[in-house]
């Protein structure tokens, strides 16, 4: 469905690429992909969709000072956040043996 706001509209082609379908159609300038009339979101339902949640925003880093890790960055969070080597973390640091597989400590 097309944007009925004073906006321009703002499309998604099949592909993920965002293009003004004022300027371009139903063609996007990206891949050239024909955009799905189904696939036409109006800005409200664009806003919804680009706007983090409260807990992906970032509020900070924890940065390794020393070890095989020393530089490296890691983004913390709102909310819990779990630290340690196995995939499910949501800080995960590899390769120093200090830190477990499982929760090592909360951040």
């Amino acid at each position: 469905m097309a944007s009925n706001s004073k906006f321009r509209p703002i499309e998604t082609c099949p592909n993920g690429h965002f293009y003004n379908a004022n300027s371009y159609g139903d063609t996007c300038p990206v891949c050239n992909a024909k955009l799905n009339e189904d696939s036409r979101k109006t800005r409200d339902e664009l806003v919804e969709e680009l706007t983090l949640k409260h807990e992906d925003w970032v509020c900070g880093w924890l940065i390794c000072t020393d070890g095989v890790n020393k530089g490296r960055s890691y983004e913390v969070r709102g909310g819990m956040n779990p630290i340690g080597s196995d995939i499910t973390m949501r800080i995960r640091i590899l390769g120093d043996p200090g830190v477990g597989s499982r929760i090592t400590r909360y951040f």
